[in-house]
């Protein structure tokens, strides 16, 4: 999972800079579709791990 996010914000980042928050959230809810009730958001822990 983390290398498809990691793919797809290098092919973003290619296009046009992340210039917001926003902007990365929906590139990652872009490659991690769906999740079930209960876990935590994929956006919520690439922000983690970028702190």
């Amino acid at each position: 999972a983390s290398r498809r996010i990691a793919r797809a914000i290098v092919k973003a980042r290619s296009t046009a800079p992340i210039e917001t928050t926003g902007q990365l959230a929906a590139i990652i809810h872009a490659v991690m579709p769906g999740r079930r009730p209960g876990q935590i958001d994929p956006a919520t822990r690439s922000f983690q791990a970028l702190r």
